[in-house]
């Protein structure tokens, strides 16, 4: 899944710190997820809330953020519209809220920014269907957006034990509910502190409770005393 979130990456990190390692988290589940439906979503996060036909609403960084995305599922795109504190959610319109809002105010004196790729992005149709002119144009468009964002915003891809600590932290799991999984807390701790790697039962069973896909949980990744 291409994630478009070019305004909340750089305004992230400025204003919200704290909530920037939980915000990469979640940007790199959710593009490994590719999510195909609102059910596939809500199957891998069950504490998501549903806004509308498009928008969902993430409690990221332990519920001290919320993050506001739209899916496109077809074209699987997922645009970022919000990330705040709860206080700053309240304050704004979750079904219209969008990073590009002051971009777009902005261009009307400067319509060289109105022809950037980000802001073009969301100005065409939203969602339009494949196959029409509007949707190839956001094809192309979110393509252009997520070369971009690759190239200046690059984001390392998660291994399986940082999917682990996200889906215990942010996406409604527990590390109670793993230890479970796992058959004791202390086989849990050892694979959250990269202690003992996981192994292909482990594995199934996490991906068939969680909905996490196996290929990612298979991949291989860095133990403790491994050579950097």
């Amino acid at each position: 899944m291409r994630v478009i979130a070019v305004g909340v990456l750089r305004d992230s990190a400025v204003h919200h710190p704290q909530a920037q390692p939980a915000r990469l988290r979640w940007h790199r589940t959710i593009k490994i997820l590719a999510p195909g439906t609102r059910s596939d979503i809500h199957g891998a996060f069950p504490k998501a809330k549903v806004l509308n036909g498009d928008r969902v609403r993430f409690d990221i960084a332990g519920g001290q953020y919320r993050l506001i995305a739209a899916f496109d599922f077809e074209e699987q795109i997922a645009f970022v519209k919000f990330l705040g504190t709860h206080q700053q959610y309240d304050a704004v319109d979750v079904l219209t809220v969008s990073p590009f809002q002051e971009t777009v105010r902005g261009d009307q004196a400067d319509p060289l920014r109105c022809r950037s790729p980000a802001t073009r992005c969301r100005r065409s149709s939203a969602f339009a269907p494949l196959g029409t002119p509007d949707g190839d144009r956001l094809d192309v468009l979110a393509t252009l957006v997520e070369a971009y964002e690759a190239q200046h915003f690059p984001i390392p891809a998660v291994d399986p034990v940082e999917i682990l600590h996200f889906a215990s932290t942010d996406m409604g799991r527990s590390q109670s509910e793993l230890a479970r999984l796992l058959g004791s807390r202390a086989r849990a701790s050892e694979i959250l502190n990269r202690k003992r790697a996981l192994s292909l039962g482990p594995i199934r069973a996490i991906s068939a409770a969680w909905n996490l896909p196996i290929a990612r949980l298979a991949a291989p990744y860095r133990l403790e005393g491994d050579a950097a």
